[in-house]
């Protein structure tokens, strides 16, 4: 489960396939939480868009259930948000968003590196 600790998203817990340094978390209209945690995941014109930043070790495990296809890998870490927020726009459009991951990828990861935390 993805923990969001602090911001518009505190205590809300995601299941969620992968645990990146950057999450892009939504909310829709209906006020159901999800996170863009997938490289081709697009918000929806309802929602509304915070950036997370991860705030733990990612744990993985695997619960085994009956019947077997009910078995699945779970992650989990903790997120904070993130204090500076890109725009809207930015946001909305993966190539933006990439872009704007990478021009904050080295002060994110030397924060990490000093909290002694790894991701994707």
């Amino acid at each position: 489960m993805i923990r969001l600790l602090d911001g518009p998203g505190a205590g809300e817990n995601l299941d969620l396939l992968r645990a990146p340094a950057m999450l892009r978390v939504v909310r829709n209209a209906a006020g159901t939480w999800d996170g863009l945690d997938q490289l081709s995941d697009e918000a929806g014109a309802d929602e509304q868009i915070w950036v997370y930043r991860i705030a733990s070790k990612p744990t993985v495990m695997h619960l085994s259930c009956r019947p077997r296809s009910k078995s699945r890998w779970i992650i989990s870490a903790d997120y904070r948000l993130y204090p500076d927020q890109p725009t809207d726009a930015t946001l909305r459009d993966n190539d933006a968003w990439g872009r704007w991951c990478s021009s904050v990828e080295s002060a994110v990861r030397q924060q990490l590196e000093l909290e002694g935390i790894t991701s994707e």
